[in-house]
């Protein structure tokens, strides 16, 4: 089993819901850890930087077409929600 832990991030995604997991992962309560058990990595659509609600932009690691077959996790982050009104 691969030790990398796959977020996918989508347009207007919440920054805040990846980093309590990815920090919690890759650090301790003093530092990042030096040998982490698993690897924190980015899949969007494209390999294009990808937006947040909060103006930031990633860089994913992988896009759709090259996610790998084999990970430790798969976390979907979410996203902004559009909602029209039919009343």
């Amino acid at each position: 089993m691969n030790n990398e832990i796959l977020y996918i991030l989508l347009p207007d995604y919440a920054a805040h819901e990846v980093v309590y997991l990815s920090q919690a992962i890759a650090s301790d309560e003093f530092a990042l850890k030096e040998n982490p058990k698993y690897i924190n990595k980015v899949v969007a659509p494209t390999l294009e930087p990808i937006k947040s609600i909060g103006g930031f932009f990633t860089l994913p690691d992988y896009s759709f077409d090259t996610i790998p077959d084999d990970y430790a996790a798969l976390i979907l982050i979410g996203v902004k929600l559009k909602f029209r009104c039919i009343c």
